[in-house]
Order: C-alpha cells, then sequence, then structure tokens
C-alpha cells in the first residue's frame, strides 16, 4: 500500500460539479438520444422512406419505448441519477487523501505535529503555523497560491458545506475510504480525515489570532469545519466544540456585516456537541452556552492580534488561540458591568439582572434585582468562566479555576465589596485569603493602580476589626493615596479605558470612606464636635484632589470613544457620579474642619441634583416633588450626613430629618446597600425619630 492515497485537487472537483450539474439540470443524453432516434433512416437504403419522414416521427415518438415516453424519460433519469452519485462518490468518499498509519510518511507526520503542537502551546505563532503547513504537506495538500487557486478551493468547500447541510454529503463522507472496504481502512480513512481537520484548525486558529491579512482564513475554517464533520463521531466532542466555534469567530472577522449572523449556526452546532458531553469541558468553551455569554458572543466584535494583549483584568491564556483572546474580552466586559454596578454607575438593578441572564443565587435571594446583587450576578459569570464544567463551587475556589489568575483576584475583591455592602461580613472573610496576595503579574505592573487597590481593600477591612488600630488604617490610606496618585499620572500620558476609570474611582471612593470612619469613630466619644488635627484634614484634602483628577481625566479618555449614543450615554453617567462624590466629600471635608455649615448645606444640596437654581432639597417642603438626578447610594450618603452633622436650624421643620431619613432608607432599599441601611436605622432610633419597617 502507497504512503499516502493522494485525493483530488479542489479543480477535479470542481469539474465534476459542473458535469454533476449539467447531467441533473439540462439533461443532455435526452435531447442526443432523440435525434438519434429521428435520424436513424437518414441513411437508410429505402429511399422512399423520406416520403414518411413525418409519420415515421410521430409513429415513433408514440412507441412505448422511445426516449420521448414515460418509460423513456424514467430510464434516462435513473442514468443521470447514477451518473451524479458517481461524481458525489467520487469526490467525497474517494476525493480525500488517507495516510497509511504504518508507512515512513506517518512517522514524518507525527514528527512534525508534534512539534507544532510544542510551539503552539508554547505561543510561538509564526513556527507553529509553518510546522502544521508541513503537516499538511505530508497528506499531499497546500495552501492556494494565486487568486484562481483560492476561488476554486473556497468554491469547492462551500459546495461540500451545503451538501454535507443535505445530510447526503455527510453520509458520503463518512464512509471515506470506499463504500464498501473492511472496517481496518475506513478507520485509517476517518482517521487521517480527523488529523486533517484538526491541522486546518490548528492553522486557522494561528490566522486568526495573528490577525494575519492573506486570503487563506477562510479556506482554512471551512475545510476544519468540512472535515470534521467527516470524521465527527471518532472526533472527541471537545475538539468539536473547539472547531465549530472558531468557525464562528472566522465568520465574525471575515464575512461581511450582512452575513455575520451565520455565527449563529455553528455556535448552535457547538452547542449540539455540549449537550452531548458528560464529562468537565474547559471553561473557554462553555461560557458561549449562557443567556447572557452568548448573547455576547454574537453580538460583540473581538480583537486579535498585538491589539488584544494588555493583562490589567485578565490574562491571556494563550496568544495563539482566538477562543482564548474571546474569552478574555468577556471576563472584561463582565469586570467592567460589575464595576459599574459597585460604583453606581451601572444600569437599572432589574435591567442588569436580566442582563446577566438572570443568575441570580442563593447568596442575594434577600437583595434580588437590587445593583449590589447584579454585582455578584456578574462575578458569579466570572467564576463560571474560570472553572471547568463540571466542578461545583459557589464561590470558585482557587484549586479548581483556570490559570488566570489576574480575574480570579479580581472578581474576588469585587465579591468581597458587595459582600460588605450586603453587610454579609462572614462571606467576606472567606475570600479574604484570595485577595490578600496579589499575582505576580500584577505586583510587577508598571501601572500601580492595583497596589492602590489593595492598600485601600486593607483599610477597609482594619476598620472592620472589632479593636481598630488608628494607625494601621491610616498608614494603609497613605500608601492607597500614593500608588493612586502615581496611577492617575498615567491617564495624562495615556487614555485610560473605562474599567481602569471605575477601579480608580472606587479607590478613591473607599480611601475617603476609610478616612471619613476614622474621622467619625475619633469624635464618636466626644460630647461637643471638634474640629480634627491638621493632619488628617491635609490628607483628606488630597484624597478629594485625586477625585477631582479623575473627574477631569473622564471626558479625555472616553470622549473619543464615544462612537454610539449608549456609550456616550456611559460616559455622562460616570462624569455625572463622580462629580457627585465630590461635592458629597467637600461636604464631608468641610464638617472635618469645622466650616461654616451654611456652604456645607449647598454642596449636600448639589449632590442630588445638578442645578442650583432649584429650591434646597434638603430643606425644601416639596421634596417629594423633585426628581432624583443623582446615583441612589450618593442620595443617601448626602442625606444621611445631613441628617447626622447639619445643625438643627439648617433644617426647615422639625421633623426634616425623619423624611430626610425615610428618604436614605428608600435610596438604599434599591441599590441593596444592607451596611448603610442599617447606619440609617441606627441614626433613626438615636433621633428617636419612630419605627421604621423593613
Amino acid at each position: 500500500m502507497r504512503s499516502v492515497k493522494h485525493g483530488m485537487t479542489a479543480n477535479s472537483r470542481i469539474m465534476l460539479c459542473m458535469v454533476m450539474f449539467a447531467v441533473l439540470a439540462v439533461n443532455p443524453l435526452k435531447h442526443v438520444l432523440s435525434r438519434t432516434g429521428r435520424s436513424a433512416n437518414l441513411f437508410g437504403d429505402d429511399v422512399g422512406s423520406s416520403r414518411r419522414t413525418i409519420l415515421a416521427a410521430d409513429d415513433y415518438e408514440d412507441s412505448p419505448l422511445s426516449w420521448n415516453s414515460f418509460g423513456g424519460t424514467v430510464i434516462l433519469w435513473l442514468f443521470n441519477v447514477v451518473i451524479a452519485w458517481f461524481c458525489l462518490i467520487k469526490m467525497l468518499v474517494y476525493g480525500d487523501p488517507v495516510l497509511n498509519s504504518k508507512s515512513k510518511a506517518a512517522s514524518e507526520f507525527a514528527r512534525h505535529k508534534k512539534s507544532a503542537d510544542t510551539q503552539f502551546r508554547a505561543g510561538n505563532t509564526t513556527e507553529a503555523y509553518e510546522e502544521y503547513k508541513e503537516c499538511l504537506q505530508t497528506f499531499g495538500l497546500s495552501l492556494p497560491t494565486s487568486r484562481l487557486e483560492c476561488f476554486m478551493a473556497n468554491s469547492w468547500q462551500y459546495i461540500r458545506t451545503f451538501l454535507h447541510r443535505l445530510w447526503i454529503g455527510r453520509w458520503l463522507s463518512r464512509k471515506a475510504g470506499g463504500l464498501f472496504c473492511p472496517a481496518p481502512v475506513r478507520t485509517e480513512a476517518l482517521a487521517s480525515a480527523r488529523e486533517i481537520a484538526l491541522i486546518y484548525h490548528r492553522l486557522n486558529q494561528l490566522h486568526l489570532a495573528t490577525d494575519m491579512k492573506d486570503p487563506h482564513g477562510l479556506l482554512l475554517s471551512l475545510c476544519a469545519v468540512n472535515m470534521a464533520d467527516a470524521a465527527s463521531h471518532i472526533m472527541p466532542a471537545d475538539e468539536l466544540m473547539e472547531i465549530y466555534l472558531t468557525a464562528a469567530l472566522r465568520v465574525k472577522q471575515t464575512y461581511p456585516r450582512f452575513l455575520k449572523f451565520f455565527s449563529r449556526y455553528y455556535v448552535s452546532k457547538a452547542k449540539a456537541e455540549r449537550l452531548a458531553v458528560c464529562g468537565n469541558v474547559a471553561a473557554k468553551l462553555t461560557w458561549q452556552f449562557t443567556t447572557y455569554g452568548y448573547r455576547y458572543f454574537v453580538n460583540h466584535t473581538f480583537h486579535f492580534g498585538a491589539c488584544g494583549l494588555s493583562e490589567e483584568f485578565s490574562q491571556l491564556e494563550n496568544k495563539c488561540d482566538p477562543l482564548a483572546f474571546a474569552t478574555r474580552e468577556y471576563r472584561e466586559h463582565l469586570l467592567k458591568r460589575a464595576l459599574q454596578c459597585l460604583v453606581g454607575c451601572g444600569s437599572g438593578a432589574m435591567t442588569g439582572t436580566k442582563a446577566a441572564g438572570e443568575k441570580q443565587t442563593t447568596l442575594v435571594t434577600s437583595v434580588a434585582g437590587t445593583q449590589i446583587s447584579d454585582v455578584l450576578c456578574y462575578t458569579q459569570l466570572l467564576i463560571d468562566t474560570l472553572k471547568s464544567q463540571g466542578s461545583e463551587d459557589p464561590l470558585g475556589r482557587v484549586e479548581i479555576l483556570g490559570r488566570d489568575s489576574v480575574t480570579n483576584w479580581w472578581c474576588s475583591l469585587i465579591s468581597v465589596a458587595a459582600f460588605w455592602l450586603l453587610g454579609e461580613d462572614e462571606k467576606a472573610k472567606d475570600i479574604y485569603a484570595r485577595v490578600d496576595v496579589l499575582p505576580k503579574v500584577l505586583q510587577g505592573a508598571t501601572d500601580e493602580l492595583p497596589l492602590a487597590l489593595l492598600a485601600a481593600f486593607m483599610a477597609k477591612k482594619r476598620l472592620l476589626d472589632d479593636k481598630v488600630n488608628f494607625t494601621d488604617v491610616f498608614n494603609e490610606c497613605l500608601s492607597g493615596s500614593q500608588h493612586l496618585r502615581t496611577s492617575l499620572t498615567f491617564n495624562k500620558c495615556s487614555s485610560a479605558r473605562e474599567p481602569k476609570l471605575l477601579v480608580q474611582l472606587l479607590v478613591c471612593d473607599w480611601l475617603l470612606e476609610s478616612r471619613t470612619a476614622l474621622w467619625e469613630l475619633s469624635v464618636k466619644t466626644v460630647p461637643n464636635y471638634t474640629p480634627v488635627c491638621d493632619v488628617t484634614v491635609r490628607h483628606f484634602q488630597e484624597d478629594l484632589d485625586l477625585l477631582r483628577l479623575i473627574t477631569d481625566g473622564i471626558p479625555v479618555s472616553m470622549a473619543g470613544n464615544a462612537k454610539y449614543i449608549g456609550v456616550f450615554m456611559q460616559t455622562c453617567a460616570l462624569l455625572q457620579n463622580v462629580q457627585q462624590r465630590v461635592y458629597l466629600y467637600e461636604a464631608v471635608y468641610r464638617l472635618m474642619a469645622g466650616a461654616s455649615p451654611g456652604r456645607t448645606q449647598e454642596l449636600l444640596d448639589r449632590t442630588l441634583r445638578h442645578r442650583s437654581n432649584k429650591s434646597s432639597i434638603i430643606c425644601g417642603k416639596d421634596r417629594n416633588q423633585q426628581q432624583w438626578e443623582s446615583g441612589e447610594r450618593q442620595k443617601a450618603a448626602a442625606l444621611y450626613v445631613a441628617c447626622k452633622y447639619l445643625p438643627a436650624p439648617l433644617l426647615s421643620t422639625p421633623g426634616e430629618r425623619a423624611g430626610m431619613l425615610a428618604e436614605a432608607v428608600k435610596s438604599l432599599e434599591k441599590v441593596g446597600d444592607k451596611k448603610r441601611l442599617q447606619d440609617c436605622y441606627n441614626l433613626m432610633k438615636s433621633l428617636g425619630s419612630g419605627t421604621v419597617t423593613n
């Protein structure tokens, strides 16, 4: 037996397709035989027969054996079908190359494939691409070198895809090796088809991941899918899923805009294979089948190549794999949405929960549909992308998660922040160990934002101790401020992405909250209010200046990205949110410094609305008729500070505090912030404002 049984070229198959189409569409044999029957006597000896030509033709057409009769038509069509079947069998059954597993060529193929797989796992794209091309040449296959060859090859692959879609083509392709060949021969032929599918798939991955500009990408994708369909019953389901999902990415990358919906077809094929799998599946092959993940996968435009190698929020597990690029972008998207909800810049609570695929967990059933519950919904979706399907752990322990330690750290930290707001301190403590250790990738990063966030986290965590160490909290805040100031300098050098701005806002918010908490603890036991020391006020002022820097950086960094109205609205919402925090903490700063309360009242009022020409919300009698334009958390915080620290003469009526606290309670219930909600209840009890129903 030969080492390699070479298959048919694309040109030969196209020619057979043209013959088959001509036979079925034109039916030329009927016309040829009809003419032959009518002219049978032209060269006969009977001279007088020419006088009876019309009658003879009529007699011939009426004969049951004539080609124009029903019986003749059936015979002709049977003959045409036999020719079509012959063409299909020749193209699909005997048209693919077969490698003899015991030949020298098989050993050479195994050597090249092992080397190529090693280079692929190492992320060496150029070397891996060349090695896989060598593997392809072992089967006598090569990539087209001219536009005509590329057109012919693509045309044949589209025809084969259509035939596979009709089932008949897929059935014939699975008879590779011969219609009635022995089982070992067919097994060897299908094994060759599987290897060819995997080689084309790897080439397609490398072509897509490196964003090559040559026209081979579409051909590689079609060849991989068609050969995988031929050998589907001997291929593992995860290999088929990976081939189909990569083909969907190819459609989104290569097809015209009005044809990109074909990516849904390949996703549905991958989902069908997923339903047949009982064991664990890699994390990169599972998130596309969730409600939220599917919508993101089919609607989002992914970026490959050097433009997507940043590892600020998520690591790229393999830069040769386009699905790794897609998974990383999906993780960053979930992180951004979780951060938006955490800092109060996200969509409404109900909208966010539905967008998260209604991923409500037992951890947040008491606050389902709130903004904080949305944070945990997004973090749960993140955990699902980090672990293999089938491993059960609601908190995503490190030992079962993937290699993306960066995403794991961000996810853990955001979960802790959400549990703090919910008042679930014990659940937050279970995750402390994963947040305390910063991943090495972030430790050596140029941007010191992760270090700033870790310091702010440590300050918040130390404030929850039974006995608060003021010095430790103060030092952590000081360290966080220094790192944040360094991080903000990068915003001036290069445009910061929205996730980075959200994290900077979160860090600054935590630092100011921690300093405010220290101030409140320091004056808690003092019967009469006294201003704090100059050092505390100065550091608070420095952090407030950092918050203003974040405000100044938002239009510069994000206005250029506002190509769509949705992005523009998100930018405006973020800017508004940060500006409200500036007003709020300016008011707190004045309270700490013992400044005049009149200006402090104006700042708190501006926190609740932007138009200063409106009547005061804090002291106005028609507060219920106002349309709240600020975030709910800033609204509640401003009302809480006003009720607790503003002098009584500034409030319009004796019962003003009760109404303001009731408004704050409503806002916090919408957000789901149980921590501050309990503070409001305690303040209401201390002020003697009556009972409050939960």
